[in-house]
């Protein structure tokens, strides 16, 4: 093997290597940040609407077929399923339209209005205060035939509830989610 043999195959191996990355690498799903606002009612369910900002930098599309959003906080339920997607925060005549699949083409990013709804359960434990929680998709990964689903946590944040959310939980109102 001769010194232009050795330059030939790392160019070609080089030139595969840079066709992968740039044009076939699945996408992968990622949350931006912690949401800026929400809003928030708890009657008979806890009702929560997130600015969700997803991304994929990768060049194929990304899917997440569902979403869950996770909460650890004592009075709360532990799971809320995504139910709906909204045209902002807080919209009462805005659009309205049931949850589906979350599809990020490559290389895009996109704001997404979830709406996170309980089963029912009693919502007198609600206390003011940091809430930890969680975003969830249900995704698919891996090539081809050997595709697989599981649960992905995206993003990890507070939110952060303050003590007029308490007081008014019978309504659903938009908050600010900035720290102090």
């Amino acid at each position: 093997m001769t010194g232009s043999d050795v330059i030939a195959t790392a160019a070609l191996v080089f030139a595969v290597a840079s066709f992968y990355v740039l044009n076939a690498l699945p996408g992968k799903l990622q949350i931006v940040g912690e949401p800026r606002s929400f809003a928030f009612a708890a009657t008979d369910k806890v009702h929560l609407t997130l600015p969700l900002v997803f991304t994929n930098s990768r060049p194929l599309a990304t899917i997440a077929i569902n979403l869950r959003l996770r909460l650890d906080a004592p009075g709360f339920p532990r799971s809320l399923p995504f139910v709906a997607t909204v045209d902002g925060i807080y919209s009462p005549k805005g659009r309205r339209d049931f949850a589906t699949a979350v599809v990020v083409q490559g290389r895009e990013t996109r704001l997404i209005c979830c709406e996170f709804i309980s089963a029912p359960f009693d919502a007198t434990g609600i206390k003011a205060g940091e809430v930890r929680a969680a975003v969830d998709a249900y995704v698919l990964r891996g090539w081809w035939r050997w595709r697989r689903t599981n649960w992905v946590t995206l993003v990890r944040f507070p939110v952060r509830l303050p003590k007029e959310a308490v007081e008014h939980r019978g309504q659903f109102i938009p908050y600010d989610n900035q720290a102090e």
